[in-house]
């Protein structure tokens, strides 16, 4: 095995792979992850511009036959309204869910130590909830959830919502920790939406696939916060009114350990749970 720097001869190999992991995606949660028609042509067009755009460190892991078994792309990004930079890993996967135990681990690694070499002491890489191979291995890594996604697709919400449980209001209010995430830089020129109560940070239209923006747009959420149920819930009436007046298909709402009362909120709401941020401290 041969841990190197990716180049543009290895696009096709690396677009396959990912071109595996896109359909796996879908099929996990069609919303979050729509239906890509053209899903190698675009993964090599995105993979083509992170490669030669500079900003981007890109390995791969290739055996003896230098066929391409596993790859990470990686890039520094700064966090909105702060001088906290994360190194954001845009892309990982390997060719089959049995290698994530031998390849992902110098993967990962080879990612921190370049991380270091900019000096940026966070790493952040997404995980599909359910994708217990690579949630085994962050874990090992000693990544930690920081953060996760709930989506909720406008046109699939439940219109009514039902009774919340009459312990939802056990736990106290308390003020979102700042998230991690892969689309921190979604939020540079946010807006404001509030609602007695409940304030909130959210996006310009987001395209639901990169470089796709006839795919459709969602609007993310980051930070929500509200005083009671009562408050999330009139606060969420009126972010989804505003989505949907703009034409977005979706609100995706970044959401933290603590904040269980807006989490269960957006569940009541029909709003999955696709994806968690994953971090580590490099030192």
């Amino acid at each position: 095995m041969t841990l190197r720097a990716a180049t543009v001869d290895d696009i096709d190999a690396i677009a396959a792979i990912a071109h595996a992991q896109r359909r796996r995606q879908h099929l996990r949660d069609p919303a979050y992850w729509p239906a890509m028609p053209d899903s190698t042509g675009v993964h090599s067009l995105l993979l083509r511009w992170l490669l030669t755009g500079g900003a981007s460190t890109a390995l791969v892991i290739a055996d003896a036959g230098e066929t391409v078994l596993g790859y990470v792309i990686a890039s520094a990004v700064q966090a909105p309204g702060s001088l906290r930079k994360a190194f954001v890993i845009d892309a990982l996967d390997v060719a089959s869910d049995h290698l994530w135990p031998t390849l992902g681990p110098p993967l990962l690694a080879a990612t921190a130590g370049r991380a270091k070499q900019q000096g940026v002491t966070t790493v952040i890489v997404a995980c599909p909830t359910d994708d217990t191979a690579r949630r085994a291995v962050f874990a090992s890594c000693r990544f930690e959830v920081d953060c996760w996604f709930r989506h909720g697709h406008l046109g699939t919400l439940a219109a009514v919502v039902p009774p919340a449980a009459a312990d939802d209001d056990d736990d106290e209010m308390g003020l979102p920790l700042p998230h991690l995430h892969g689309r921190m830089a979604s939020l540079a020129e946010p807006f404001s939406v509030v609602a007695p109560g409940a304030h909130s940070l959210i996006s310009a239209p987001v395209p639901l696939i990169a470089l796709v923006p006839a795919a459709g747009t969602t609007t993310l959420v980051d930070p929500a916060i509200g005083s009671d149920r009562a408050a999330f819930t009139a606060l969420f009436d009126e972010i989804e009114g505003v989505a949907r007046s703009r034409g977005d298909l979706a609100v995706t709402v970044a959401v933290g350990p603590g904040e269980e009362p807006l989490d269960r909120c957006l569940q009541r709401r029909g709003y999955s749970r696709p994806i968690d941020w994953w971090s580590l401290r490099t030192r």
